[in-house]
Formats: structure tokens, sequence, C-alpha cells
């Protein structure tokens, strides 16, 4: 072979090499600097990819080998190539959209739940023609631009020509010896630690329990603290009980509510039963987080974030203890997203998204069908949690709710960022209005089942939404109040009364099972963390988080609310006053005393994810042994290493905190 065609060769597998580093680093420059992940994935990708690319030159040299040499063989070896790419692009792709939209690297079980119903996830966002048109148009233009390019720069065939058949087979299969060893290797230790993508889509849930964007190992004391309250545990003769029907709609956001004042009568049902005097409701109420998994845990377990634990003893265990069944009725897929079934633990009955033939998985029709079947109440009490998607952006939305127009979904990647656009505040609003006319219809099967002769009705949300506050739609991706500001709807059936809320400043998911529970006239575990809404709040704070952005609102002064957060990664801090700056949109960070801030700063830090943030004159907090914590997508002070000790620097040595505080930690 000459030097003039070892050039040849050299070039082209260099300008092949340089097309495909131009795709992983433009990837990684989203993946590393927008999404703050760690230069460690990037090249644990790399020693991923190198592999699996040399088994795709070993397949493509082997085509040469079987194949006459003509030029259609040039073009299968391109197809094969540019193949692989398209792939790698689209893939790309799904993980940027994911950590966008959901705060999370996109799981293998997510792509495949959905590419079963594209053509339905489509309709669902109103986009199904224009949509397909672009994707398609564009699919088809990139495709043929890298088939062109692979054409240009095959590089196998000059170097088939001058190899013997031999050295020709024996290359490939070392090639692709080398990919299969590397595929054993991944899979027995995938490379999550450093974040590494495909680790993450192919394998979520190892070393810790995933909650979506966050994640939390089992931790040891809280674990036993759950053991002891279920020792502990005394069945009171004096509960009054009843049904409990609880609805959580999906990114339900309280300021978009009729009931609750907005100008739109969005909830003409619950707005009538609020003026017959049937409704108790919390003034204002935040979610613990920005997603689904944390906040529906946080419901159930009346725990903060940085609390969850393996073994929570949650309010459907406490009411199964006094001889409740569970049943859950779950409109979205909730059976592959991240892990979300496990953690609704032991129930009588379940059904979701996943487990509905013949639906598109976020139509909430197929939770109303669900319901037709159920049997007539028997008389055993039961504890029957419902999931609505209507509010959500990828829900169903039915034509005869189209009632604020026009409508237009935001749910489309080149429609998720911008300010409020009224378009799309109507197409919110009508989801809501759907989701209202679903709880009238539910309410109205429940009846006649006679599920609520004596009951009580129950509607949050399990995170807010953002509407172009900050530029930003949807959720999972800040804790600004929008995306955390839920309902709280409670309505009694039979002879149930309603105790009336004492006014609280702001109120926390975590308040939801205790105030369920004193509905009962149950005693709450002494392991709960929130405050039944019937007596007076004595807490100083409420907590929050999302990934890693961590944060409270301080309830210690009645003239001001103050919300403060840090982000882990980046160290930015922010502070807002919630009572003088609803909209969150000057921060106080600079004008707040030193002290104050070093309190915060340990309060929200020591029961957090151990987050290293590189920040100037900074201190080690250790955390705490056996204490709940929480970090985006595995950062968790309690890896699977079995390492408990991990530090978080801080700018400024924290103050002493207050009895009440250390409570709350």
């Amino acid at each position: 072979m000459s030097s003039k065609s070892w050039r040849q060769v050299g070039f082209r597998l260099g300008a092949e090499g340089v097309l495909l580093l131009v795709l992983v680093a433009a990837f990684f420059a989203a993946y590393i600097l927008r999404f703050h992940e760690p230069d460690s994935s990037f090249w644990a990708h790399l020693g991923l990819l190198l592999p699996a690319w040399i088994g795709l030159v070993g397949l493509r040299l082997m085509v040469w080998a079987v194949m006459p040499p003509v030029r259609a063989v040039a073009w299968v070896s391109a197809a094969l190539f540019t193949a692989a790419v398209a792939a790698l692009f689209l893939y790309y792709a799904l993980v940027l959209i994911g950590l966008y939209s959901w705060g999370r690297v996109v799981s293998s079980r997510l792509i495949s739940t959905y590419a079963f119903q594209l053509v339905d996830l489509l309709r669902a966002v109103n986009d199904t023609g224009k949509f397909a048109v672009i994707a398609i148009a564009a699919i088809f233009a990139v495709g043929s631009g890298l088939f062109w390019v692979s054409l240009r720069i095959e590089w196998l065939g000059p170097l088939h020509q001058r190899l013997s058949k031999g050295m020709v087979w024996s290359l490939s299969v070392f090639a692709m010896c080398i990919t299969a060893l590397s595929f054993h290797g991944f899979r027995a230790v995938p490379p999550v630690k450093e974040r590494e993508p495909f680790s993450l889509t192919f394998f979520p849930e190892i070393g810790v329990k995933p909650v979506q964007s966050n994640s939390f190992a089992g931790t040891l004391d809280l674990d036993r603290a759950a053991e002891a309250a279920r020792a502990a545990l005394q069945i009171s003769s004096n509960a009054e009980l009843g049904n409990v029907i609880l609805i959580v709609g999906d990114a339900l956001r309280r300021d978009q509510m009729g009931i609750y004042g907005y100008e739109r009568d969005t909830t003409p049902f619950l707005s009538r039963l609020d003026k017959l005097g049937r409704v108790a409701k919390a003034d204002r109420m935040a979610s613990v987080c920005a997603e689904s998994s944390c906040g529906l845990f946080a419901i159930a377990n009346s725990k903060f974030v940085h609390e969850f634990s393996d073994r929570a003893f949650g309010l459907p265990e406490l009411l199964r203890r006094y001889g409740y069944k569970i049943h859950m009725v779950l409109g979205g897929d909730h059976t592959n997203f991240y892990g979300l079934r496990e953690l609704y633990g032991a129930v009588d009955s379940y059904f979701d998204g996943a487990s509905a033939s013949g639906y598109y998985m976020n139509d909430d029709q197929l939770v109303l069908d669900k319901i037709r079947t159920l049997q007539p109440f028997d008389g055993t009490p039961v504890y029957l949690q419902i999931h609505l998607m209507s509010s959500h952006p990828l829900g169903t939305r039915q034509s005869r709710f189209l009632k604020f127009l026009p409508s237009e979904n935001y749910a489309t990647v080149l429609l998720q960022t911008g300010g409020p656009v009224p378009a799309r505040t109507n197409f919110y609003d009508n989801g809501v209005l759907q989701l209202d006319d679903m709880v009238q219809q539910i309410s109205g099967l429940l009846a006649e089942k006679g599920y609520l002769n004596r009951a009580l009705v129950i509607l949050t949300g399990d995170h807010g939404e953002m509407l172009g506050e900050h530029q930003e739609y949807s959720h999972a991706k800040s804790v600004y109040q929008s995306a955390l500001d839920v309902p709280f709807v409670m309505v009694a059936y039979g002879d149930l009364a309603i105790e009336p809320f004492v006014h609280h400043q702001i109120a926390s998911q975590v308040d939801i099972a205790p105030t369920i529970a004193r509905a009962l006239n149950i005693p709450a575990p002494a392991v709960w963390s929130g405050e039944a809404l019937q007596s007076p709040g004595t807490r100083e704070s409420i907590f929050f988080q999302q990934g890693a952005q961590v944060g409270l609102v301080d309830l210690s002064q009645s003239e001001t609310m103050i919300k403060y957060w840090r982000n882990l990664k980046t160290g930015a801090e922010y502070a807002f006053d919630l009572i003088a700056d609803e909209g969150e949109q000057v921060n106080l960070v600079e004008t707040i005393a030193a002290s104050k801030l070093s309190e915060w700063r340990l309060r929200i830090l020591a029961p957090s994810a151990a987050v290293q943030v590189d920040l100037p004159d900074t201190q080690e907090i250790i955390h705490p042994k056996g204490s709940g914590c929480m970090g985006s997508g595995g950062y968790g002070c309690v890896g699977s290493d079995g390492n408990e000790s991990n530090s978080i620097p801080v700018n400024q040595s924290p103050t002493s905190s207050t009895d009440s505080a250390a409570r709350e930690r």
C-alpha cells in the first residue's frame, strides 16, 4: 500500500473521527455547562463510545469482506455509519429534552413507553401535523447530508483492498471482541457515579433509590425511627373512620384555580362546593419539590426531601392499620417512571396508565372508566388515591373544554422558553377546567357506588407549573414559587364534619397527611414532619428542594416571609420576600444579615445532598451520619459504597440553630 493510499485512509479516518467528536462535544457542552454535570461524565462517555465505534468499524469491514467489492458496498457501509450517528444524535436530543423538561436523563423504559404511544403523544401536544412534518423534513435533510458526507469519507474500502482476506476477518473479529468486552464491563460496572448518560439511561436505579431528579439511599437512623413509630402505634378507639379519596392533579397550580380567586372560573364545581360552605382549603401551600416523585412521596409520608428513607411510615400504611383497604387509580405511567411505582409500597389494588390497554396513558378517561368498574362500597373503609393528568402539558385535552382560545401547548421543545404567552396560559387553564370536571365526574361515580356516604375528598397537586415566569415553562427545573405552588382542598361528605383550617403563612405538602389524620381523629405518628392545618403553626420554616437547588421559607417573622435557596452546584444564592414580592423579582440575598445567611446555610446544607461546590473561603460541614439526604440524580450523602461522611463547603461559619430547627433537620 503506497504512502499516498495510507494518507488517503488516514485523512478519511480522521474526518470520520472529527465528525463524531464534534457531535459528542456539542452535546457535552450543554450537558456540562448548561446542566452542570461533572467533567468526569465526558471521559466516561468516551470510554464507552470508543469501543462501540471500534465494533462498528469491525462490522463495516466485515461487510466489505462478505459482499462483492462494488459501489453498493460503500453505500451499505456509509448507511451503517449514518444510522449509528443519527441514533446517537437522537439519543443526545432525548437526554437534553429529559434534563430540560423533567430534570433527569431519559431512561430506557421511558423511551420504549413513549415510542409505542408516539402518535398519541403528538396528538396530546396539539402539534401532530406541524411537528411531524418539521421532524420528518429535518430528519430527511440531516440524514441525507450525513449519508453524503459518509460516502465522501468512506475509508474502509481503500483499506480493504490492500489487506488480505484473513487480515480483514481477523481485524473484524478483534474489533467486535473489544466491543463485546466493553459492553460486558458496562453491564457489570456502569459509570453511574460519573453521571455518564448511557449508564443513567440503562441503569437509572443503581446505587441509590431514584426519585426522579432527586435520589436517596436508605438511611439507618430514619429507618429505625420509622420502625419505632410502627411499634409504638396504638389504635385509637376514638377514631372517626371514613373513606379517604385523595385526588392529585399533576402540575396543578393553585393560583390558576377559580376557587382560589383566579379571575377565570376554571373550577366551577369546586367553587360551587366552596360557596355552599362544604370546603376547607389551605390559603397557600408549597410542594417540597417541583416534580412528581418526591411530591407524591411527601404527600404520603409527611417528610421533606432530605428526610426521605426506604422505610417511611406514611398515611396509607397508618390507615391500613386501622382496617383500610388501599387502592390506586392513576393517570399517567407510574410503573416506568424512575421507580415511582415502588414508592407506593403495598396496596390492595393498583392501576395506572401503563396498565390500561387501548388508551393513551396520559388520558384521564382511563381513570374514569376504571372507577366505573369499582365494586359498590362494602362497608370496609378505603383509601383511594387518584392521579389526574388533565392539567399536565402532556395530558389529553378534550375539545369540549377548549373554552379559552387561542390555545397553544408549550410542551414541544421549541416552545418551552420565554415569557408568559396568553395562548399558553389559555392551554393550561383549559386543562384546569377539564380537571375540575373530572373531579365532579369522579365524585358522582363514587357517590353512586356508596363511597361518599361518609368520606373525605381531597384535591391537591404534586407540584406547580411554570407558565413563562422567569422565562421558564413546565416544572422540574427551578424552585420559583410558580413551580411549587399547589392547592389543598378538602370536602367532607356524610356526617364527617370539617374542622376549620387555621391560617398559616404558608403550608407544605408534608401537612397533608397530618391534616387528613386529624380529620379522622387519628393521632399522627411522631415521625411525621407536617402539622395539621386545623391547629396553629409552630414551626419556623418549611423546606424545599429541586435537584441541587435547596432552600427554605423562613416563618420566624410574621411581617415577612423570606424564601431562601442555594444552588449547590453553582453556589448561587437567592432570597425573596414572598409577601412583598410574590413574583420573586428582587433578590435580597445581599441585604440579608451575615448571621442569618449562615443560619440558613447550615439548615439547608447540613441535611441535604453532599454536592461539592467550589466556593472561596469555605469551611466544611460534616454531614451527620444517618440523616436523610437528597441530590441531583444520584448525588447522595450515602452512596452505594456506604460512605456516610461527606463535606459541604459554606462561605461562613454557621450560627447555632434553635432546638426547633434541629428537630426539623
